[in-house]
């Protein structure tokens, strides 16, 4: 919103399009993936569908563990210590817990399974 600007969240897919002016988002939403396109320069979130880890080596590994991290205050880079704080506070965060039950009718043709599955529908009031 502050930087006014379109934004996408939860993209597992990417590409130019408009001649290099928009972008062609793939989201992914409870109801399935959803595919937007925005104007550039847009403000786009990546899920965790969208590419390939990079896995460093052996010794990569080693050295960044003798690496220490650099710290930087606030005031180092010409910052108050007001400038930032997070905008954005999470209040809660959950997964959600599916519970279902799942039956399997039996018959001795796919007409009579399909009926029986019919009978149970109508009987769960599923259809009418």
């Amino acid at each position: 919103e502050i930087l006014d600007v379109p934004t996408v969240t939860v993209a597992k897919a990417v590409e130019l399009a408009g001649g290099g002016k928009t972008i062609r988002v793939t989201r992914v939403t409870p109801d399935g993936d959803q595919v937007v396109e925005v104007d550039l320069p847009a403000v786009v979130t990546i899920s965790n569908e969208l590419g390939d880890p990079r896995y460093p080596t052996g010794i990569r590994t080693l050295k960044a563990q003798r690496v220490k991290p650099e710290q930087i205050a606030p005031e180092s880079l010409g910052l108050e210590s007001s400038a930032i704080t997070p905008r954005v506070t999470m209040e809660r965060q959950w997964v959600e817990q599916i519970v279902g039950n799942c039956e399997f009718i039996e018959g001795d043709s796919a007409e009579e399974v399909a009926r029986k599955l019919v009978e149970r529908l109508r009987a769960d009031g599923v259809i009418g």
